[in-house]
């Protein structure tokens, strides 16, 4: 099983987004100066690919959890040194993708 261990999310425009999960569960932390804080509790599915692991969430929730942030993609930087994850929808899923080459194994 595979862990987000935490990242802090810079939109293009300097918003700011935090995840941090592990044991299933992303906790998304949106800041914005004209929104304020938006935090969404959230069950996602982690699992390995190869060399990668890719994330899936609900995207209704992180839609919520994001709405701080323009655009349909947003990069995430995860650990040191900082990589990106890149989210985007699967279309007509309802659901969000999230891939990332240095999510670590759960200890």
């Amino acid at each position: 099983m595979l862990a987000v261990r935490g990242c802090g999310v810079f939109s293009p425009d300097t918003y700011r987004v935090q995840l941090i999960g592990g044991a299933g569960r992303i906790v998304v932390v949106g800041e914005s100066s004209e929104l304020g804080t938006n935090r969404a509790e959230l069950e996602a599915a982690i699992q390995p690919a190869g060399a990668t692991a890719q994330c899936t969430i609900n995207g209704k929730y992180l839609v919520e959890a994001l709405e701080a942030c323009p655009g349909a993609t947003v990069l995430l930087q995860f650990g040191q040194p900082r990589k990106p994850l890149t989210v985007s929808p699967i279309g007509g899923t309802g659901f969000w993708a999230a891939t990332s080459p240095i999510l670590t194994d759960a200890e």
